[in-house]
């Protein structure tokens, strides 16, 4: 009988060290992070819902009442020699824009994606690559501008959302002949993302695509424009009184009879030159529109006017001037045109 009893107790007490191992074991792993297969399933799908939540990058600045908010993501394509950036170009509604092509769109923050407040009662508008082309469909400007399709808005459903061209989708513009692309309207959810549900976390799939099917003709953009001969805007003359000077100081060379006086008249005149020279310096003389004062006139200077307007850079006085192409006294997007065109033998 005793010994059964021993045998019971020595059961008891090696079933209580396993529970009780059991129990800190699990304590444990808990303290530790340590999850059940179940509970890590559950984790990821809390994480995934919380990215789908993350609040997006949108621009800072307020959208004023009265206008609608469009965004718009420019294709790695439409950038090139002549363009950088995307405008916007409408031509009715309450608050004008711009001549063609159009007003700068304003960067939202995020790599090739750009916004612009527009008129509610504006019923079309048209995104593009920033760039006048001009006419002549033999140009190399002309083939580097590039432009969407009409594009209706009136009713302000596109309030807030992301226009996504669709390379595949070609068009010839009635009235100039141009290609023109079209594309698709997405719901923007900030930091380059859209899809095509109103919230993030009902969207089927989110993309960050610049735009959608094949760049049909990329090697008919060229990449070295010609140059023509460059206007020159009149500047302080080099001084010539030297000059003149020492060619009359040879005169008195033609009268035989007073040798010695006319030989003392050169000295000083020979002389003269030099101190000029030692004291005034010309100034160096730069074509109309060598913004960059490089001695050309190339797609460079246009570039970088339409970086001073976009405040992306600062320009010096000088630099101001030349910039001035039209000489109206005032630096817009009409001289970086003007160059364009002067660039693509258009004016």
């Amino acid at each position: 009988m005793k010994k059964l009893i021993c045998i019971l107790l020595a059961v008891l007490m090696v079933t209580s060290v396993c529970v009780f191992a059991s129990v800190v074991s699990a304590e444990e792993n808990g303290a530790l992070g340590y999850a059940t297969p179940d509970e890590a399933t559950k984790d990821e799908a809390t994480k995934d819902e919380a990215t789908k939540d993350e609040p997006g990058i949108f621009p800072d600045e307020p959208q004023p009442a009265g206008t609608n908010r469009y965004y718009f993501y420019l294709p790695d394509e439409w950038v090139n020699d002549y363009a950088f950036t995307a405008g916007i170009y409408w031509w009715e509604g309450s608050i004008s824009g711009e001549y063609w092509p159009g007003n700068m769109a304003k960067s939202a923050g995020v790599d090739g994606v750009y916004y612009y407040d527009v008129a509610t009662d504006t019923p079309t508008i048209i995104w593009n690559n920033y760039l006048d082309g001009g006419m002549d469909n033999s140009s190399a400007i002309y083939r580097a501008s590039l432009q969407t399709v009409d594009i209706a808005v009136a009713g302000g459903e596109y309030d807030g959302m992301i226009y996504v061209v669709n390379l595949d989708e070609e068009y010839i513009n009635s009235y100039n002949n141009k290609v023109t692309y079209g594309g698709q309207w997405y719901y923007y959810y900030g930091s380059g993302q859209y899809g095509n549900a109103q919230n993030k976390a009902d969207a089927d799939e989110i993309f960050t695509d610049k735009s959608f099917g094949e760049w049909a003709t990329p090697d008919e953009i060229p990449t070295e424009p010609v140059i023509p001969t460059n206007p020159v805007r009149p500047t302080t003359p080099k001084p010539t009184e030297p000059n003149t000077e020492a060619t009359v100081a040879t005169e008195p060379s033609e009268v035989p009879t007073e040798a010695t006086e006319p030989s003392e008249v050169p000295t000083e005149s020979a002389t003269a030159p030099t101190e000029e020279s030692s004291t005034v310096e010309p100034e160096p003389e730069f074509a109309l529109g060598d913004v960059n004062m490089d001695g050309k006139l190339n797609i460079r200077d246009a570039t970088l006017i339409q970086k001073y307007l976009a405040k992306l850079n600062t320009l010096t006085e000088a630099e101001k001037d030349l910039a001035d192409f039209d000489l109206n006294g005032k630096v817009n997007v009409r001289d970086a045109t003007a160059i364009q065109k002067k660039i693509a033998n258009l004016i």
